[in-house]
């Protein structure tokens, strides 16, 4: 093994040498140097007085030990010093290898977070004391067997993709311990040239609970909400009732009772018959407000006549004390018969609320409500020309600043299984698009059904 190193390193340093810009220049210098050493070795030995006439041989050995005499300092200066500065360099450059080496096994070995290699044949080569910790030491486990127990491989294994040159970042649940794990594999290249696996295991079931009890807790408002909107129409349809039907038939009797009074009136009460008539006016005012409270509360045209007769009214009634233009297209779409009762409600209100941000807020002089639909899915647009506003900067406030108006739409458009969008800029208008799907998922639908139940 040191015979081949000691090989090795001549080679490369012959190689660098050779291939050095004053390669040849120093080749040349050195044979000139040896013709002139080997000539003036044998012209020393040739004027030495020698008693006797040295033999062939004693003359070679006083030429060659002449000649490695006279030529060791350039044997040294350019060939034993650069091999042994080459030597140290490599020993450096070793030894500091291994003292990074060794911070980087410092370094994984304190880290809260799992690290392991992988080579393509499953075997793992390394794992840091936090995956021993909870999977125990790897002991040429295969990655199948050491994670997840397994004697083959597993369907969702990602090595084929992190052998391909993909980084891949994922998800397991390891039935060993219990736990979810995030995992970021990429691959990475080893000593020897070939490929593994570089793995860091996260444990994420802190953060998975934590998500889990949120969509949870979500789930509950969601069903509280839509619990509060149902009770919130009944508690309307119970006061629109009474409205019209104890409230609207007193002030109705009081009018009849009043008219009588007028009609009893001597000629020469026409002061009391000026008072009767102005009141019997400001009944007929105030009938008028209950029966748009009544119908606004829960309109019966809409429990009578259907949701889009109820939009069109809607509509009207809305414009016409404002003064605006005021367009429906109901696209030929059949509401009433693409969604039952409750639904048709919730569209009602949706557009009603639209409508009465526009009346507060908007100062537009046109409006329109255009319904469309695509395969099964059923498409509101209520838009107008009136001053708009910052989308970014009302949807970045609090709610509590926001109000009411746009939650409610956004909660009514969720509860029927659709999206809710808002569009406008300052000075360009604004429009309300929803879109609901004519088959509710059944699965939201009964869930919200036996909450409210």
């Amino acid at each position: 093994m040191a015979e081949s190193t000691a090989d090795t390193t001549w080679s490369m340093h012959a190689k660098s040498l050779c291939n050095s810009p004053s390669a040849a220049g120093l080749l040349l210098m050195m044979a000139v140097s040896i013709f002139f050493v080997e000539l003036l070795v044998m012209t020393v030995i040739h004027e030495l007085p020698f008693t006797v006439e040295p033999e062939g041989f004693v003359e070679g050995l006083l030429d060659s030990l002449l000649l490695i005499l006279l030529l060791s300092p350039m044997l040294y200066y350019f060939l034993f010093r650069p091999l042994l500065l080459h030597i140290t360099e490599r020993k450096l450059a070793e030894e500091g290898l291994q003292r990074e080496r060794n911070k980087l096994k410092g370094i994984l070995d304190v880290m809260p977070d799992g690290v392991c290699t992988v080579g393509k044949d499953y075997t793992i080569q390394y794992v840091n004391p936090m995956l021993e910790r909870q999977f125990g030491p790897r002991n040429g486990h295969k990655c199948y067997e050491y994670f997840h127990g397994r004697i083959a491989v597993c369907p969702w294994c990602k090595n084929e993709d992190v052998f391909a040159g993909k980084p891949v970042r994922w998800e397991m649940r390891a039935e060993k311990t219990g736990r979810t794990y995030e995992l970021f594999d990429t691959p990475v290249a080893n000593d020897d040239g070939s490929v593994l696996k570089l793995e860091f295991v996260h444990d994420i079931t802190d953060r998975v609970k934590s998500e889990q009890a949120l969509r949870e807790s979500e789930l509950q408002l969601r069903r509280l909400s839509a619990q509060l909107i149902s009770a919130q129409e009944q508690e309307r349809r119970r006061i629109s009732r009474e409205l019209h039907d104890e409230l609207g038939q007193a002030l109705t009797l009081m009018k009849l009772q009043l008219r009588s009074i007028e009609e009893r009136l001597r000629p020469d009460q026409g002061d009391l018959r000026g008072e009767c008539d102005h009141t019997l006016r400001y009944l007929d005012q105030v009938i008028d407000d209950v029966r748009r409270l009544s119908r606004d509360l829960s309109p019966a045209v809409l429990e009578h006549q259907g949701l889009t007769a109820a939009l069109r009214g809607l509509l009207a009634n809305f414009a016409k004390p404002l003064g605006i233009e005021a367009v429906f297209d109901d696209g030929g779409v059949d509401l009433d018969g693409l969604f039952p009762r409750d639904d048709r409600t919730l569209l009602y209100r949706i557009v009603q609320e639209a409508l009465t941000n526009v009346g507060k807020h908007a100062g537009a002089r046109n409006v329109s409500v255009v319904v469309t639909r695509r395969d099964r899915v059923v498409s509101l647009l209520i838009a107008d020309d009136g001053r708009g506003f910052d989308v970014k900067r009302e949807t970045a406030k609090a709610s509590a600043e926001r109000g009411l108006g746009l939650y409610a739409m956004e909660e009514r458009a969720r509860m029927l299984g659709g999206l809710l969008e808002v569009w406008s800029e300052e000075g360009g208008g604004a429009g309300i698009a929803f879109s609901v799907p004519v088959e509710r998922r059944a699965s939201s639908h009964e869930a919200l059904s036996h909450s409210t139940g």
